[in-house]
């Protein structure tokens, strides 16, 4: 996604915002209680709305279709998890640490907050997030691109392999784990799997000869 687009959809957003905050939890409130029991072709716009007691126009009006509903009331529990993110990829000191970082991160966040972890992972359709419609999804996921790319500066990962492709793949590595352990039950446990994700991670991209 270009700037311009990041700055397109910021101020889509900035729009939607123009619901009063209260609705805005109350609709996030509901989604949370409806989705914990249910998948997204399961809830309907109807059922939303008469629990959140709001109209289906404010809905369409404001958000358009239910996966801009959903992102919406997400999008700050997306924006705290880049910002954790930042904040300890920058505390770590090498390259190891920071990817180390990245996985323990994500994987504490969503166990810590296992309703959103099933909107954002069970209910939001994969092509939104495909496309970066969520400003704060791009910047988490720029994040693991720099360092991938620092790392590559540095000579400590494979330079035969795209930042691109490896770091998509190494998301959906995670988001995978993180899916399982939903849909199993086990979202209290994630960060019992932070050390096999790490070391599964670390294996395919470390560099044979590390300058």
């Amino acid at each position: 996604m270009s700037e311009s687009q990041v700055a397109n959809t910021e101020q889509e957003n900035a729009d939607k915002r123009l619901i009063s905050p209260a609705a805005l939890e109350k609709l996030r409130t509901v989604l949370v209680s409806l989705f914990s029991q249910g998948l997204f072709h399961e809830v309907g716009i109807r059922d939303i709305c008469t629990q959140a007691k709001v109209s289906p126009k404010t809905v369409y009006k404001y958000f358009g279709n239910k996966e801009q509903l959903l992102a919406a009331c997400v999008e700050q529990d997306l924006q705290d998890l880049a910002d954790l993110t930042a904040e300890k990829v920058e505390q770590a000191v090498s390259i190891r640490d920071k990817v180390r970082a990245q996985v323990d991160v994500i994987l504490g966040f969503y166990q810590q907050r296992p309703e959103v972890a099933r909107m954002v992972f069970l209910n939001i359709p994969i092509a939104y997030w495909l496309q970066s419609a969520s400003p704060a999804h791009f910047q988490h996921r720029q994040i693991g691109r720099d360092v991938y790319r620092l790392a590559l500066e540095q000579g400590l990962v494979r330079g035969d392999l795209r930042d691109d492709v490896i770091s998509e793949m190494i998301a959906g590595g995670i988001n995978r784990v993180i899916s399982w352990c939903l849909y199993e039950g086990k979202a209290d446990q994630l960060s019992d799997y932070a050390e096999d994700c790490f070391t599964y991670i670390w294996a395919a991209i470390e560099a044979q000869n590390p300058v």
